[in-house]
């Protein structure tokens, strides 16, 4: 089959069938295209050519046709797909069209690379369709001798998919199904007896017991898992299965078979062992990209995943019904009549795993100003050594970004396939993130070079990384390369020695050489150290607070906004849960504090006047906050003022001067407001002070007076 742009040469006759009646894949392959996807026409794919106008549904479709249609349905899965496939309504003797989207033509790619998939997407928008298609393919026409073994929720659901899959099974021509009379009717399994294959679903297990059992029992080279998030002892039934498949799919290898797993499910609850441990594949498998499509091939894509995913070959494809073709209103009117509400609503339709009961490090507008940021990127880029970056900047932004000055933040780690490392970039004017990227299992010194390579090509960049366990090891391979090519690494790589130099001292440090930066290793990044200018506190503080206050709006990307978002309170201390990550946030704080905090930030070609000067708050509730906060501040400082006039009205002996002072503190006293200057009892303090000094003018008088007339004061 055709998956990658150079298997068209292996199918020398194949055509992109540009004809089909199926429009939802026309539309796809254009939608491709508008992404400047090279291998956008592979879901066109027609080997034989003679096929192009035959309708496959034709009573009058003679032997030979049969036999073409039979032969291109069994080593073309697309064309199953696009011209064979019908999902039958309900309540209706019709069927629609298989329609293709970004959600199941991805899955299909993947599964026939062998990638396990991990799918989500909202209820009632064709989850568990993908999942029968590929079934019913294999079962009936790709694979011989093999039983498919799926875990499902409950026997209710497990009725319903065999229900529903007899039923597509039964639209599709009947020269291609190969059920017959001896294929039993259960709602367990279901047969093909003429090819010897088995679909058969079995239900999570409550029993520990019965959850190893059924793990160690399913012996196959395609393994399904529906409703993962819901499913009793997950956690001890998928790695005795996927233990139990080696062998399967190592035979299935050998023999050029289809294999592979998929996962699919929306949202659990975390606090359930099953939603928790959903939760985890969730976070440590590889986001999904259309820039996979254009890799040379699967080897390719093994290396690519590898570096991206914690689980070693699993990515989550997590379509919202935008990205699946549908819209708000009709996402709405769905929710509506389900009846569904709060955070189940939440995570059915729109995909948000229920945090519980956990305190929120954030408080309520600003995660909602960081989740309303969220949007896909304007397109993404896989480096010529296998790093996906997430840009969102237009093409021709990026260009110009070679001219511009933007800050990268790095946090990170042993990339041995626990942490990730975490790689943000944001724009010095506006605080927007510019591009994020996490990286997983890799070479370290590849990565060193991948991230000067990045800088070298876009020469304004400022790299602040977090000096701990591997980021000495980075930044000094960096500052090698940098000195190798005649860079002063003090001018890219924030720095303490620049930080705390005096102005008269930034000129020799700018013609220092690689000598001075072997004296001064330690200077460089930030070591996040428990306490002191460069504590971790720091960042997951006022850093943190003021960077969502400010530029909470530029978030845009998911896996930063939902690490920002799910970080948690505990004992008065901000940190991820056990449950999460926080690599993308720490990335991305540190290009706020650098921002910020940072001194002398002209001699990294950064222009001061202009740090942040572009931030532009439009959101409302953004503003209002903003504008309240900047109330109090103001309110205090007058407070302040007030509170020394005060000391001074009492003190003064000189009528005058006392006059002029509570002219002064009235004028202050009515920009406070009646309210928060009767909190703060001015009006009688006023008069207090006033009485007082009343008086001393008296007692003062009367002395000078005494004085006059020969007395004694």
């Amino acid at each position: 089959m055709i998956l990658f742009l150079d298997d068209w040469k292996k199918h020398k006759g194949a055509i992109a069938d540009v004809t089909t009646t199926n429009k939802s894949f026309l539309h796809y392959v254009a939608l491709l295209r508008n992404m400047k996807i090279k291998n956008h026409a592979f879901p066109l794919a027609l080997h034989n050519r003679l096929l192009q106008g035959v309708d496959p549904f034709d009573p009058r479709l003679d032997d030979e046709t049969i036999m073409m249609i039979t032969e291109e349905v069994a080593t073309n899965p697309w064309y199953f797909l696009r011209e064979i496939m019908r999902i039958p309504i309900s309540g209706s003797s019709d069927a629609n069209v298989f329609a293709a989207n970004r959600g199941n033509i991805s899955v299909f790619w993947l599964f026939f690379n062998h990638i396990t998939t991990y799918l989500i997407q909202p209820r009632q928008t064709g989850k568990s369709v993908t999942a029968d298609s590929l079934y019913i393919g294999l079962i009936l026409a790709w694979v011989e001798n093999v039983t498919i073994h799926v875990i499902t929720k409950d026997s209710t659901l497990r009725a319903e998919n065999i229900e529903r899959i007899k039923k597509i099974i039964g639209a599709l021509p009947q020269y291609l199904n190969l059920r017959g009379k001896k294929d039993p009717n259960t709602s367990e399994f279901i047969t093909v007896k003429e090819n010897k294959n088995t679909l058969r679903f079995h239900l999570g297990q409550k029993s520990e017991q019965a959850a190893i059992q059924t793990g160690r029992g399913l012996t196959t080279p395609i393994f399904g898992i529906d409703e993962f998030a819901f499913i009793y002892n997950i956690d001890i039934t998928l790695p005795l299965a996927l233990s139990s498949m080696n062998d399967a799919v190592d035979k299935a290898r050998i023999n050029g078979i289809p294999y592979g797993r998929l996962f699919y499910t929306t949202p659990g609850y975390l606090e359930t062992k099953s939603g928790k441990y959903a939760y985890r594949v969730y976070n440590e498998a590889m986001r999904w990209t259309e820039t996979l499509y254009d890799l040379k091939d699967q080897a390719e894509l093994e290396s690519v995943v590898e570096k991206h995913s914690g689980l070693g070959n699993v990515v989550l494809v997590e379509m919202n019904h935008r990205q699946l073709g549908y819209t708000d209103d009709w996402m709405r009117r769905k929710i509506n009549e389900a009846l569904a509400e709060g955070a189940r609503a939440a995570a059915d339709f729109l995909l948000k795993w229920d945090k519980g009961s956990t305190t929120s490090a954030l408080d309520k507008w600003m995660i909602k100003l960081v989740d309303k940021s969220i949007r896909e990127p304007d397109h993404e880029e896989i480096s010529k050594t296998g790093y996906i970056l997430r840009w969102y900047i237009t093409e021709e932004e990026k260009q110009r970004l070679k001219n511009r000055s933007f800050v990268i933040g790095l946090d990170t780690s042993d990339a041995i396939g626990n942490d990730d490392i975490g790689f943000v970039a944001r724009d010095v004017i506006d605080g927007s993130t510019i591009v994020a990227g996490k990286f997983n299992k890799t070479n370290l010194a590849d990565f060193a070079i991948f991230v000067f390579d990045f800088m070298m090509e876009y020469p304004k960049s400022v790299l602040i990384p977090e000096r701990k366990s591997s980021g000495m090891m980075i930044t000094d391979s960096i500052a090698r390369l940098m000195n190798k090519s005649g860079i002063n690494v003090f001018t890219r790589i924030f720095n303490w020695v620049v930080n705390d130099a005096q102005p008269e001292q930034l000129g020799d440090i700018a013609s220092v050489g690689y000598g001075m930066y072997e004296d001064n290793k330690k200077s460089f990044g930030y070591g996040t150290s428990s306490g002191g200018r460069a504590a971790r506190d720091n960042l997951y503080g006022e850093t943190l607070f003021n960077s969502v206050k400010f530029t909470g709006h530029k978030t845009y990307d998911k896996d930063l906004a939902n690490q920002m978002i799910k970080l948690e309170k505990k004992n008065n201390r901000i940190d991820h849960t056990n449950l999460d990550h926080d690599d993308l946030v720490i990335a991305h704080m540190l290009t706020f504090w650098f921002l910020n905090n940072a001194r002398n930030l002209n001699f990294y070609g950064i222009n001061a006047s202009l740090v942040l000067s572009g931030v532009d708050i439009q959101d409302e509730e953004q503003k209002n906050v903003l504008e309240k906060e900047e109330e109090a501040r103001y309110r205090e400082e007058v407070i302040l003022v007030i509170e020394e006039l005060l000391k001074e009205l009492s003190s003064t002996k000189n009528h005058i001067i006392a006059a002029r002072l509570k002219t002064k503190i009235n004028l202050l006293k009515n920009k406070l407001g009646d309210r928060v200057a009767a909190s703060l009892n001015l009006d009688a303090r006023i008069q207090e002070v006033a009485e007082t000094m009343s008086v001393k003018r008296k007692t003062h008088n009367r002395n000078i007076m005494y004085q006059r007339m020969g007395f004694a004061a």
